[in-house]
């Protein structure tokens, strides 16, 4: 029978912390799809905002109940940030643009079903 090593809760405390730091990059690499789902449970901000000390109690559960799932979705490609409601802005000739396509699929629906009943 082979014996598994134990699981240093800690080091992959360190390891969550600092490849949730390398995602905002898309620099991240996870050593098992485990601690990226527990990092994921506990959350981003108390990732990065608790100390070891605070947090080993709660990182150790969710780490051992996610190590007892054997088996892990794969770890999703990040994703940028939407921005903020009112910090982005489109130039005025493409919003137009925009309206004038929507104002077209708008009047192509209204009229077709109109068209087919009259017939």
């Amino acid at each position: 029978m082979l014996c598994r090593q134990p699981i240093d809760f800690e080091a992959a405390f360190c390891e969550a912390c600092e490849q949730l730091r390398q995602r905002e990059t898309g620099n991240d690499k996870w050593s098992h799809p485990a601690i990226y789902w527990a990092a994921v449970t506990v959350g981003h901000f108390d990732m990065r905002n608790a100390t070891w000390g605070g947090i080993k109690a709660r990182w150790t559960a969710v780490l051992q109940a996610e190590l007892g799932k054997r088996e892990w979705p794969e770890i999703p490609p990040r994703r940028d940030a939407l921005p903020a409601p009112g910090k982005s802005s489109v130039p005025q000739e493409e919003a137009q643009r925009r309206i004038a396509e929507i104002q077209k699929m708008l009047a192509k629906k209204l009229t077709t079903p109109l068209q087919a009943v009259a017939a």
